[in-house]
């Protein structure tokens, strides 16, 4: 399981595991290291843009 339906977007076209053909241990690299890609970053920042006001 790579987590819930909210992080499928580490898997999608242009991310690092989108159609590798790996193994389990090496895809929870990849899946590990999505926060740290440009397309990870600019997920983050998406994401907290759109979040709420406190």
């Amino acid at each position: 399981m790579a987590g819930p339906l909210a992080t499928g977007v580490r898997l999608e076209p242009g991310t690092e595991p989108f159609g590798a053909n790996t193994g389990a241990a090496e895809l929870r690299g990849m899946l590990d290291r999505f926060p740290e890609s440009d397309r990870g970053r600019t997920v983050i920042t998406a994401r907290a843009a759109a979040e709420p006001a406190a």
